[in-house]
Formats: structure tokens, sequence, C-alpha cells
């Protein structure tokens, strides 16, 4: 039964989380430090740090992480355990007492969050499988998705919507927008043009299905690639600073010392770029 299951602690950069994606098995996803929005079927909500979710198979999803500062180091961390139907279904053959319970879970085709108090008690139960080998696992897991089914009939769906589906296109033309275009000056009314919105509307639908203004999504993106430039390449903290798109130095140094608690300098002075580096075009 153990091959039915997959256990993730992971940290990753923002840009090393995976994109859009649908799988076979459940996944239970809960962030440990970050923040962002996710699309889950179509729907796009802000998270934050505690984020607990639970998504059926065949569901496309994908969690789109904000930079955060932690330990001077952007990153994100999340736990995911994803269990495959097939692991049900044994589950009901070697419990019959549990087969009511776990047939729930084929009545769902939306993600679901669960109650605070049921919430705690997933999280802690994922904290005492997370320190566990993988061998010794196994009966963790085993109880605790038979605790998800004792409570799915309390849980609550995350509805898909329509509507939703448009947001998230237009929310796409933003980001290739702006990945295009943040080396030189950019206007909130030149981006809401290019998407057909005014800027009012465009303004209070950017903070809506991202959790942020675009001004700050906008400059978040200019350092994470400045910081990008700064570890890999060796030319002037000036230059990458225009090069990003920000106007002068001094606004470049106060908001990389704000966004990542350390100055332009300190970055390179962390990764010397080897004699011998490839550096890959951003």
């Amino acid at each position: 039964m153990d091959n039915n299951f997959v256990f993730h602690h992971v940290r990753l950069s923002p840009q090393e989380q995976p994109g859009c994606h649908v799988q076979p098995s459940w996944e239970l996803s809960y962030v440990i430090a970050g923040s962002g929005y996710r699309l889950i079927g179509g729907e796009s909500t802000p998270f934050a740090q505690g984020d607990l979710v639970l998504v059926p198979p065949g569901l496309e999803h994908a969690w789109y992480f904000n930079s955060e500062c932690v330990d001077g180091i952007v990153t994100v961390e999340n736990i995911t355990l994803m269990f495959t139907t097939e692991m049900l279904r044994q589950l009901a053959d070697i419990f019959p007492v549990l087969s009511r319970d776990l047939s729930l879970f084929g009545a769902l085709e939306e993600a679901i969050v669960f109650e605070c108090g049921v919430r705690d008690e997933i999280v802690e139960r994922l904290n005492t499988i997370d320190v566990k080998s993988d061998r010794d696992r196994i009966g963790d897991v085993i109880n605790l998705v038979s605790f998800l089914a004792a409570n799915l009939s309390t849980a609550k769906a995350l509805a898909h919507k329509r509507e939703d589906n448009i947001q998230r296109h237009k929310l796409r033309q933003v980001e290739i927008f702006v990945s295009c275009n943040y080396g030189r000056k950019l206007s909130i009314d030149e981006i809401s043009r290019h998407i057909g919105m005014n800027k009012s509307s465009f303004c209070a639908f950017f903070r809506r299905v991202s959790g942020m203004t675009f001004i700050n999504y906008l400059n978040n993106f200019r350092l994470e690639q400045a910081s990008y430039l700064l570890k890999t390449t060796d030319e002037p903290i000036n230059a990458v600073a225009y090069s990003c798109g920000f106007q002068t130095v001094s606004h470049f140094n106060h908001l990389f010392k704000a966004r990542l608690g350390v100055a332009p300098s300190s970055i390179r002075q962390r990764t010397p770029i080897p004699s011998d580096a490839v550096i890959e075009p951003v």
C-alpha cells in the first residue's frame, strides 16, 4: 500500500514551483511559508501561510507564490501528500468499518478546505508524518486519510465559476505583458488598456485575484530578475537596476533591501560568479 502515496516537504524558490497541472491522484497541500494566489479548476483565490486544500484527481490546479523573505533567502515551503484512489479501495476492503466514510471521496469533484479545528488536527498529523522515514509513514498516512474521510461531510468546497476562467485569462495576459516589458517604464493605464479594462476596474480586479496591487507585483517581478542578474552576471548594480525597469538606483536599493532584507551588493558578495559560469537568459 505504501506505493499508493507520496509525501513531500520542500523548500523552493517561487520560480521552481510546478505550474498548472492535472494529476491522477488526490493531493493534500499545506503551505508552511509563502503567499500568493491559487488556481483550482478555473477558480482564482488568494492564499497565505497555513493554507490547506484537498484537490481531487483530474482537477487542474497550481499555486503561484509571491516572493517571501525567509532567513534572507527568497523561498517558499510546503508539504504535499498525494494518495491514489486505489489506496482508498484497499482501505475499504481491509477496514470495512471505514468503507462508508471512504466512499465520500468518490462524490468529490471540487477542491475542499476544512474548518479550523479539523484543519489544525490535519496539520498536526502532517507534521508527525514529516519527521518519520518513508518506511514508517504508512500507518500515519492511513490514519490521516481515514481522518479526512470522516470529516469530508463538514468540509467546504471551493466552487468553480465560469467567470473565473475569464479572470484567469486576463491575469495570464498581465503576467505575459510584464515578463516581456518589465525592463521599461510601465503604467497602470497602459496595462489596463492592454487587457481591455479601465484603470479602476483593473486595480480592483488584480488585487482580488492576486492578493496584491499591480505595482507590488511589478516591483516583485523586477526584484526577482535583478536578484538573478546580480547572482549570475558581473553587470554593475546600477546597470542591473536600469535594465530591470527601475528609474533610479536609490529607489532600487530601497525596494531591494525592504523586500529581501539585504543590500544588492550583499547578494553579489554571497554568490561569487565562477569564471566558467554559463549565464542563462532571463
